[in-house]
């Protein structure tokens, strides 16, 4: 099970060590909410992990860079794939 380096999107919500967190796949990125209980919580040291089942959904491996934005007025995170990231800017600027 492999998990975010980054803590400050859980920080910016005010999570705390141990929140169970509840684990939304979309087609190109997660969600992760709050939750009142659950199997999956966060670390102990408040570091939210990705199930191998996940990484493998999106073919995260070790290193990859993932955009993680915490969402304050929906009390989220949203974490997107480089695959998502890619399909955005290309619509954007129109490359396909």
């Amino acid at each position: 099970m492999g998990r975010l380096a980054d803590r400050s999107p859980i920080i910016a919500l005010g999570w705390r060590a141990c929140q169970p967190v509840a684990l939304t796949i979309g087609d190109e990125h997660l969600v992760v909410d709050r939750a009142v209980d659950g199997r999956r919580k966060l670390t102990g040291q408040g570091f939210l992990r990705l199930p191998a089942a996940i990484r493998h959904h999106y073919r995260i491996r070790t290193g990859d860079r993932l955009l993680v934005a915490a969402c304050p007025d929906a009390d989220r995170v949203i974490i997107c794939t480089h695959a998502f990231l890619d399909a955005m800017l290309d619509e954007i600027v129109g490359r396909r």
